[in-house]
């Protein structure tokens, strides 16, 4: 859930940074020589640039989309203000709550934030910041290698599924952070209101 929350607070931020920076962006590939453009370009071809920013797009969805319901379920579980014999039902409508304000938010995301092109505009200024021209040259011939072919289909995968090893072993303990955390803010809710009183 953190690695989905970081995501998530990484895209928004970019989408916001994206109208700020578009006039630096475009000074930033105008600064880089026409050569050195053309080989970031055709190391974004060989490496999948555009698909692999889609797929990491689309791993952060399916992760928030799981994680969400199960993170609300847990909240009503073991919430003392919902009467057990209220659980189930309140934890229905809550799914479809959550259901609902995910597909809503995806829906919006995916209107408003053209992922692989931003992808493309920070991959211009940081190619050139830490690359030379002979270096890019170097990495499209490696990524055009048969090794370098199967980097570009498996390294995805690897993050894919390092992630959601991940999210498996946090889960459960933001879960319990968050819990602990909401406990502690209705306390002190609580507290401050008997000190109004």
């Amino acid at each position: 859930m953190y690695k989905s929350i970081k995501n998530l607070g990484f895209i928004l931020i970019i989408s916001l940074l994206m109208t700020v920076t578009s006039t630096n962006a475009q000074n930033v590939q105008e600064k880089i020589s026409p050569e050195k453009k053309a080989a970031i370009k055709e190391l974004l071809e060989v490496t999948e640039a555009k698909t692999n920013s889609d797929n990491v797009l689309n791993t952060m969805f399916a992760q928030m989309e799981n994680l969400m319901p199960q993170l609300l379920a847990t909240q009503i579980e073991n919430s003392p203000e919902v009467k057990a014999e209220d659980r189930a039902e309140t934890s229905k409508k809550a799914s479809e709550v959550s259901s609902r304000v995910f597909n809503r938010f995806k829906e919006l995301t995916l209107q408003k934030v053209k992922f692989s092109e931003i992808t493309e505009q920070i991959s211009y200024e940081l190619y050139d910041k830490y690359f030379t021209q002979e270096e890019l040259k170097d990495l499209i011939i490696f990524y055009k290698s048969p090794t370098g072919k199967k980097a570009t289909k498996a390294l995805p995968l690897l993050v894919e599924e390092s992630s959601r090893k991940t999210n498996q072993i946090l889960t459960p303990v933001i879960q319990q952070i968050m819990l602990q955390v909401l406990d502690e803010e209705k306390n002190r809710l609580i507290k401050q209101e008997n000190v109004n009183k």
